[in-house]
């Protein structure tokens, strides 16, 4: 009896040790997203007129959403924290019919950190967060035909995200289901603005964007 008790006793031990050792495990998740946005758009602008320099100011209130690919790389420091690399990269859906914008394409690269709320050896709950910085280029067509121009106009500024994700992996492999939805925001600062290749420098502006976001994909997990 006693020798069946610390043979039972000497397993469980053995468990506890291996199911730490997989808790060290490095994570590659990949998915596809999409975004619902409230946006503001601020411009100032200088123009001159007859020899003289006359100001000008316009702002917008608008909507948008966004369809985005994430890629995520996570390495578990601890039963309790995560830390990685953040990126993804996208394209606004515009809401407005009658803006002209013709194409547009963000990039978003950052750290991110994150808590986790349950860690089984197939299930994770998380808390994350994020900062990082975004790219965004917008391209728009003026007139018709060999009379039209391309404008293009580049934004860049600082990128915040929040989330709660679950991850269920399937049985004890290393592939796995991630689902997350939190909110992200941005705001960008104008960083130029060319007419067919020509830099204009009568502007000075700010965007600001911030969204409800929710994304889905795979997780591969590596055991360190």
């Amino acid at each position: 009896m006693m020798t069946r008790l610390l043979f039972i006793i000497m397993l469980s031990i053995l468990s506890i040790q291996g199911w730490t050792q997989r808790h060290k495990e490095f994570q590659i998740r990949l998915g596809a997203g999409v975004g619902g946005y409230n946006t503001t758009t601020e411009l100032k602008y200088t123009v001159n007129s007859l020899g003289y320099p006359v100001k000008g100011h316009y702002s917008d209130n608008g909507g948008a959403s966004t369809v985005h690919f994430p890629l995520e790389l996570r390495y578990e420091i601890s039963e309790r924290f995560n830390v990685g690399l953040d990126t993804r990269f996208g394209t606004y859906l515009y809401e407005n019919n009658g803006n002209n914008a013709q194409s547009n394409r963000f990039r978003y690269m950052g750290l991110g950190v994150e808590l986790t709320l349950m860690n089984r050896e197939n299930s994770r709950l998380y808390l994350g967060a994020g900062v990082g910085s975004t790219y965004l280029e917008m391209r728009e067509k003026i007139g018709t035909g060999w009379l039209s121009d391309e404008v293009k106009i580049k934004w860049r500024g600082p990128g915040y995200k929040m989330n709660l994700g679950f991850i269920k992996f399937f049985g004890t492999g290393p592939v796995g289901i991630n689902f997350n939805v939190g909110v992200i925001a941005h705001s960008f600062n104008l960083k130029g603005v060319e007419l067919t290749g020509i830099p204009l420098n009568l502007l000075n502006g700010t965007l600001n964007a911030a969204a409800l976001d929710l994304n889905v994909g795979i997780v591969f997990r590596i055991p360190q």
